[in-house]
């Protein structure tokens, strides 16, 4: 893969080759950074004063705000859709020697972003996505065998830009309480669970996507410096930075910014450009050479970026009940899995499996799990139920069938593949209207079945439970 290099020279330019300028280029910073307040994304609106509060933290599980005074233009006003860009770090696990690194899993409450805009106004666009497993380099829609999870989106609009006299440079804090809030594994998460001490199966991957042409002013602030600070503990040799929650702030007695923890000096572009493809791009000449806290002379590593959880564990208390279930015609019994998801509105998703082929169902939630009640070829183990039928509403419709292997798919499944996105609302027979931070509810799957052992023509699954994220 081919990995041009950012030069440093009079201007510092982003190339294909050694030879070939590309016309995008790494700018000082126009003055100062300006805090453009806080956006939540529940409500699309935004907060702007000194005294406004976030949904943030507690805790900081990636860090890299370390400013060069610099930051990257991609030449995004020659491009024919949206501009993407990827890049990588490092949330750790626990056992992976960090310090501080006490669960698995974690649930993003917040997230801050540094750039600069050259757009005229309050009109430049973002969407921030986040993988909990990312190959640093590789791009996203290109993925060939092992597609990359997607933990959370956010599209940010209404960002503050520039003027007619040129670009201005922000920090933006996006606020996801309300409904907005998403699970991220660490170290590369169940697709490469547990530290390997490979950046290729250990990354998450931050991708910035530039909807629409945003100027030739445009871009992420540039941060952090892998020569600065080092992560402690199961760092990878030869990338890294101190990430400055599970190394903290000046604990090596050098820096207090935070440069990242196990960041790479390269990052992806993605979209179609006239002047730059996508590729693989990196960063020569990062090194500060000037010292800590004095000002730099090359660029950094990696996009300002920092990432809060809140505490605990995500998806924490989820556990089968009423198992196993009674047999169906395949000749098993139908049981239901979670997993966290970053399209679901609830942050949760359910799959279920052993399924008769061809035959239809639908989901049921309940407040209680207590239930013992013969109901077809199976048990209802549900208290106070409701469906997830068609006659809710498409937002409550969780109708679909088994597959030849017997894997249900709904019709509600907003990030495609299998199972079933659980929605933020709740059906009409619960007496609350949503699910909300902390709940605790009941699932199972009714299920059509006229060949099934008894023969009563229907049956239902194990049941799950399921604690939603605080």
């Amino acid at each position: 893969m081919l990995r041009s290099s950012l030069i440093a020279a009079s201007s510092v330019i982003l190339c294909a080759s050694a030879t070939a300028q590309q016309g995008a280029t790494v700018q000082s910073v126009p003055g100062a950074v300006k805090d453009a307040g806080i956006y939540h994304v529940a409500t699309g609106t935004w907060t702007r004063n000194s005294s406004a509060t976030a949904n943030l933290g507690p805790d900081t599980i990636y860090r890299n705000d370390s400013q060069s005074g610099y930051f990257s233009t991609l030449n995004m006003a020659a491009a024919a859709g949206d501009w993407s860009i990827i890049d990588s770090g490092r949330i750790p696990t626990t056992g992976s020697g960090i310090a501080g690194a006490d669960r698995t899993e974690y649930t993003v409450n917040c997230l801050q972003v540094g750039y600069c805009s050259g757009v005229v106004g309050p009109n430049t666009a973002v969407t921030f996505n986040l993988y909990e497993s990312y190959s640093p380099c590789d791009l996203i829609v290109t993925a060939p065998v092992n597609p990359f999870t997607l933990s959370g989106s956010v599209a940010a609009t209404g960002l503050p830009g520039g003027s007619t006299a040129g670009a201005a440079c922000w920090i933006v804090t996006v606020d996801f309480s309300g409904g907005g809030e998403f699970c991220l594994e660490g170290d590369g998460g169940s697709d490469n669970p547990g530290e390997d001490f490979d950046t290729a199966t250990d990354s998450f991957g931050m991708e910035w996507i530039f909807n629409g042409a945003a100027g030739t002013s445009t871009g992420p602030l540039l941060t952090g410096d892998p020569t600065w600070n080092f992560a402690v503990g199961g760092s990878i040799t030869g990338v890294g930075g101190g990430g400055c929650y599970y190394s903290p702030a000046g604990s090596d007695g050098v820096c207090m910014e935070g440069t990242g923890l196990d960041t790479t000096d390269f990052f992806a572009v993605d979209g179609v450009n006239a002047g730059l493809g996508p590729n693989c791009y990196w960063f020569g000449g990062y090194k500060n050479t000037n010292g800590c806290a004095l000002s730099t002379n090359t660029p950094f590593a990696s996009w300002y970026m920092t990432v809060f959880a809140d505490a605990g564990d995500c998806t924490g208390g989820n556990s089968s009940f009423c198992e196993p279930a009674g047999n169906n015609s395949s000749g098993g019994p139908v049981s239901l899995a979670s997993s966290a998801s970053g399209t679901s509105p609830s942050g949760q998703h359910i799959d279920a499996s052993g399924g008769p082929a061809g035959q239809f169902g639908y989901f049921l939630v309940g407040g209680g799990n207590a239930g013992n009640v013969p109901v077809g070829d199976g048990v209802l183990c549900l208290q106070q139920f409701g469906r997830y039928s068609p006659s809710e509403g498409a937002a409550l419709d969780s109708l679909g069938g088994f597959d030849a292997g017997g894997v249900f798919t709904s019709n509600n499944n907003n990030g495609g593949g299998t199972g079933f996105d659980i929605p933020a609302n709740l059906p009409s027979a619960q007496s609350s209207a949503a699910i909300m931070a902390g709940d605790t509810w009941h699932f199972q799957l009714w299920f059509r079945d006229p060949n099934g052992p008894i023969g009563t023509g229907s049956n239902l699954s194990d049941g799950l439970t399921a604690t939603f994220c605080p």
